[in-house]
Order: structure tokens, then C-alpha cells, then sequence
């Protein structure tokens, strides 16, 4: 459950701004733990198998998604053009750590249930957002668009599951609107910024870089 406020407010006839802010959400999330390649080996020096120490089980996933607040502004001001800036902040210090529970507590022989932590410390971060719209015609609109989404993971906890970093993402759209039909083609690249895993974190040792190419079709028609 969570819940959100939004205003917006017309500075002039071609200009508002607007603010959204959305509550933080708590996430608890079932699940099944299951392990591969577990029969037949051993852990030294009590040589005790590993089947027994990683024993399939139900388990749960506790997860905290951040409030956010944004703050944004868009002017038909210019001739044949829409423009938009966005601000946005994400309070990601709420992330404080990633906590499991499961039925069979990984690494106990006896296979009781247990809770294992793995801190995160992430940290408050904002974003950037540039759109824009080109008025081609009646029927026709272009698009373009930037984003800069800083990285709210804290180097020396950065995970394997979710090595990310600062990321840029450049969009470009076309749009066509003509009486009760309209169809929306996007692209957007996304680049992310190489990173590393933390050192308190992890055992797995390099470098991870990422990119994205995302494709958006839409059609729609009026009754």
C-alpha cells in the first residue's frame, strides 16, 4: 500500500509546473529457494554434504522502495515546440540492507529457519529529465529526450545482483495523430557507467559495464 500528491499550477497560458510526490513501499515477497549441483560434494575438514547444508525451502524477500519527490516544468512558449525539465529525488537511504528469511537457513546442518542479512547503505540520489517535442505538422510529432539517473549504490556494498551505476539515456520518438487513430514508435540507449563489486560484499572480482537498446511501439484507436 502507498500513496501519492500531485499539483500543478499554470504559471501562464503556455506554461505550468508541477510536483508529485509518492510514499515509500514495503515489499514482502515469497518465494522458493532452490539450489543445483549440490549432490555428491562435500565441505572440509567435517566433510559434511552439501545437500545438507543447502536444503530447499520457502523463503521471503523484505524490501523497502524509496519515497520520491519530483518537481517538474513545461512551456508551449516557442512556436511549435513542447519543453520539459524534471527534477526528481529518490530518498534510497531507506535501503539500509537486503534481508532474507528462509525456511532452511543456508550453511546449517540441522536445517533451521533463519534470517540472513547483506548491508547496502544506499544513499539519496537525484535525476534529471529533458524532454522535448517537435510539432511537424497536424499529424506528425518528434521527440527527444535525455535522462541522467545517478547511482544510489554505495561502492564498498555494490552486489553482483545489481552492479549498476550512473546511467544516461537518450530517446528518440516519432508520433502520429490523425482523427481517432494515433501510433507511437521510441528508441532509447541506454548507457551505464562501468562499476565494480564492493570489496565487503563480495567475492566475485572485476569490472561490469552495461548498455540497453529499448524499443516502444503503441497504437491506439477512438471510439
Amino acid at each position: 500500500m502507498g500513496w501519492l500528491f500531485s499539483m500543478i499550477y499554470k504559471i501562464k497560458d503556455h506554461t505550468s509546473i508541477g510536483l508529485i510526490y509518492r510514499s515509500q513501499i514495503t515489499l514482502d515477497l515469497d518465494g522458493y529457494a532452490k539450489y543445483y549441483n549440490t549432490q555428491g560434494t562435500t565441505i572440509s575438514p567435517l566433510n559434511i554434504p552439501t545437500s545438507i547444508l543447502f536444503r530447499n525451502g520457502d523463503g521471503k524477500v523484505f524490501l523497502d522502495l524509496p519515497d520520491t519527490f519530483s518537481v517538474g516544468i513545461a512551456t508551449q512558449y516557442f512556436q511549435h515546440w513542447i519543453l520539459s525539465l524534471d527534477l526528481l529525488w529518490s530518498g534510497w537511504s531507506t535501503y539500509d540492507k537486503l534481508k532474507f528469511k528462509y525456511e532452511h537457513k543456508p550453511g546449517d546442518p540441522f536445517g533451521n529457519p533463519g534470517i540472513v542479512e547483506y548491508p547496502k547503505d544506499w544513499k539519496d540520489v537525484f535525476a534529471i529529465r529533458f524532454g522535448a517535442e517537435y510539432l511537424i505538422n497536424n499529424y506528425l510529432n518528434l521527440r527527444f529526450s535525455y535522462v541522467y539517473d545517478a547511482d544510489p549504490v554505495n561502492d564498498n556494498t555494490r552486489g553482483a545482483e545489481l552492479p549498476t551505476n550512473d546511467r544516461h539515456l537518450f530517446s528518440l520518438g516519432l508520433g502520429y495523430n490523425k482523427k481517432n487513430l494515433g501510433i507511437d514508435f521510441a528508441y532509447t540507449y541506454l548507457l551505464m557507467k562501468d562499476s565494480k563489486p564492493g570489496k565487503d560484499t563480495s567475492y566475485l572480482r572485476g569490472e561490469y559495464e552495461g548498455y540497453a537498446h529499448i524499443f516502444a511501439f503503441d497504437i491506439k484507436y477512438k471510439f
